[in-house]
């Protein structure tokens, strides 16, 4: 579910990476002086005073009056940290307490406007305590029926009943931000409010929630919602809380309860609570893990159209965008967003999909890929992979990398991590014991499965070691994370363990198969699929505690062939690789190697006629290519003959110095009839040949 989409705000409000601050505390103002408001005149004057401090002190009637949002939204600057920051000398920058009291009855009729609400924007300061009855709003970005744009500030206790708010298109309305309290958050909170709005967003926009709309390192806390959300075709970031909430410290204590979300196709990131949320637990980042507690989602209704995708009881998805980890140069922005569910729980909360087709981007998760057209039954990957006749498949791989004599000791180390038969209570105590111990995960069926079966119809049939067989049906419950906040030590390196997975919970009582989750591989991407299964929600998230900790399974196709087995070890191989250093003998082997090699394109077609591609390996295993005189890739070289030693075959690799990855691919060396050395690539995506250079 991962998908190339733009940062939230756009250029106007655009992924902060932690590096926007408030530029003051809240404060009562400069002035002290509190005046009250009585009336419609009095508080149409605000305008004049925008750094004032009001209390209201009767309800305010406006008669349906066309309503000029208090403060607006001017841009401190057009690039970076000031294209967030707005101008203090339009923003409401006093205190507005309502004292309980209700404004009623008044429109906003903008539709190319922006940051549009009672409140257009505020920033450094707090508002709250009254209500807002029978609203309109009608704009294009960032717009609601109390708070267009809340900086750095906090918004408490506010009702909304009654609230209507219309986005229109435009140039601006991509990203969206449309909320029945506050539209878009940055750094701020909102707490106590509670919202009853129905949202209506065209073509092309994104992130509605009925209390929320767009918030960003925001938090909620004890604040409920229900109402309506209509959306057209390509919309994301829907949520009867918020439509999003990325790198909010908290959702505590919300409710949505009686929400109707509607979309068009091609829709995702749909939440009964928040559509997408989370932030990274490397704290460089400076986006805080979301934690979600405490909160009940009830009486839901979610419907898309085709080729949903990313929908949950709870949290639609983590927020993820290819592209993050080089426009802000951390790597950790190349991962999804974390967020922690704990102590929340659902009722009543359908999810309907038109006419979903099969593959990963649907609103069923990754099972109807997993499934297929006729359904898939996956044996044990590691029982098939860990098999004796299956070992050089492993050795020669490694054997490229580190060279043949330390072959044997790295591939006993990599199969070793997953071939443990301890797992939960008694690998914990066993790690507690010793801490020093290689870390090792039971990665194999358990509980008597010995084969599973996933259905496209979503039910999942169980073939146990006693012959019996047991099949369920599921409901997709949403994206939950493994893992959260544990950390290992691998190859030397502290890493974070977290994952996130979709869940399944079966529809009737299935003991150990009760829940899946799945992570999301498939047999076309990976080879295999990955995943856990057990009878508790909670336990089942916990990786190195808990009844499941240090375990989880992996499965292969049983109809796959041997092309398929021998890509998926390698994959494994290489993605569990230390390529930070050449061996003498890794170096050794490559000698055959050395040299410029330039690409035979003859049988490429005409739209490679006239290209001029070469790669050049030094004697120490680094490489390059070009093309057309431009370099475009920067790698580390590995081979082994694998074969009859001497007979100019065996398998080569690749490591890319730039996108961290590594390739595979049998090889041959040959002299033609010229006398020309010819080496020829088998990779999984074609064949080519190259002639070495004299």
């Amino acid at each position: 579910m991962r998908k190339k989409y733009a940062p939230m705000f756009m250029a106007l409000m655009c992924i902060s990476a932690g590096s926007v601050a408030c530029a003051a505390e809240m404060t009562e103002g400069e002035n002290t002086e509190v005046i009250e408001i009585k009336t419609a005149e009095e508080l149409e004057a605000i305008h004049e005073n925008l750094s004032g401090n009001f209390v209201l002190a009767a309800d305010i009637d406006l008669g349906g009056m066309e309503w000029t949002p208090l403060g607006s939204f001017v841009q401190a600057g057009e690039e970076g940290e000031e294209a967030e920051t707005p101008d203090m000398e339009y923003a409401f920058t006093g205190t507005f307490d309502g004292q309980g009291h209700t404004i009623s009855n008044f429109t906003i009729n903008q539709p190319e406007g922006w940051a549009l609400g009672l409140f257009g924007c505020i920033a450094n300061t707090e508002i709250g305590n009254f209500m807002v009855e029978n609203a309109a709003a009608d704009g294009t970005v960032m717009v609601s029926a109390v708070v267009g744009y809340s900086y750095c500030s906090t918004v408490h206790d506010v009702t909304v009943d009654g609230a209507v708010i219309t986005a229109h298109a435009s140039e601006m309305s991509g990203e969206g931000m449309y909320g029945g309290v506050v539209a878009a958050g940055m750094m701020s909170t909102i707490t106590g409010c509670s919202a009853d709005a129905d949202i209506i967003i065209p073509d092309n926009t994104a992130n509605a929630g009925i209390v929320g709309g767009g918030l960003e390192l925001t938090s909620v806390t004890d604040s409920s919602a229900s109402g309506t959300i209509t959306a057209g075709d390509n919309c994301y970031g829907l949520g009867g809380i918020s439509g999003c909430g990325f790198g909010a410290g908290e959702f505590t204590g919300c409710t949505a309860e009686n929400v109707t979300v509607t979309a068009g196709d091609n829709c995702y990131w749909i939440g009964g609570l928040t559509g997408y949320a989370g932030g990274y637990e490397d704290e460089e980042a400076g986006i805080p893990v979301t934690e979600i507690s405490g909160c009940i989602v009830k009486d839901i209704e979610i419907t898309t159209g085709e080729n949903a995708d990313g929908i949950g009881e709870i949290v639609g998805a983590g927020f993820f965008m290819e592209g993050l980890a080089e426009a802000y140069g951390m790597d950790i922005y190349a991962n999804p967003t974390v967020y922690n569910v704990s102590d929340c729980t659902t009722e009543n909360v359908t999810i309907s999909i038109s006419d979903v087709e099969s593959g990963a981007d649907n609103a069923n998760g990754i099972l109807t890929a997993i499934a297929g057209e006729n359904g898939t039954t996956y044996e044990n990957f590691f029982d098939v992979t860990l098999a004796e006749e299956n070992y050089d498949l492993w050795y020669d791989c490694t054997a490229a990398i580190v060279g043949e004599s330390a072959a044997a000791d790295t591939v006993a180390f990599m199969q070793g991590y997953i071939s443990s038969e301890m797992y939960g209570e008694e690998a914990i105590e066993y790690y507690t014991e010793n801490p020093d111990a290689q870390t090792m995960f039971d990665c194999f069926y358990i509980n008597g499965l010995k084969q599973v079966t996933f259905n496209p119809d979503n039910t999942i049939t169980v073939l146990l070691e006693d012959g019996t067989t047991e099949t369920h049906a599921y409901e997709y419950i949403g994206v939950y994370n493994v893992g959260e906040g544990e950390t290992m030590v691998y190859m030397g390196e502290e890493i974070s363990v977290a994952f996130p997975c979709d869940v399944y919970r079966s529809t009737d009582e299935a003991g150990e198969f009760n829940y899946f989750f799945l992570r999301d591989d498939t047999m076309e991407e990976t080879g295999h699929i990955e995943f856990r299964y057990g009878k508790d929600l909670e336990e089942l998230q916990g990786y190195f505690a808990g009844p499941y900790a240090y375990w989880l399974t992996a499965g292969f196709d049983v109809d796959a062939d041997e092309e398929t087995l021998k890509n998926t070890v390698e994959l494994f191989v290489l993605e569990n690789m230390d390529y930070s250093a050449h061996s003498e003998e890794a170096v050794s082997q490559l000698s055959d190697f050395i040299g410029t090699w330039n690409a035979d394109l003859s049988g490429f077609g005409e739209e490679y006629a006239g290209i001029e591609l070469y790669f050049t390996i030094d004697e120490n295993g680094h490489g390059f290519t070009m093309m057309n005189g431009e370099q475009t890739t920067d790698f580390e070289a590995y081979a082994y003959d694998n074969g009859e030693k001497g007979d100019g075959a065996g398998i080569y690799i690749a490591y890319s110095n730039l996108e961290y990855e590594a390739e595979a691919a049998a090889y041959t060396l040959e002299t033609n009839d010229s006398g020309e050395t010819v080496l020829t690539l088998y990779a999984k995506d074609g064949v080519i040949s190259y002639k070495k250079a004299s």
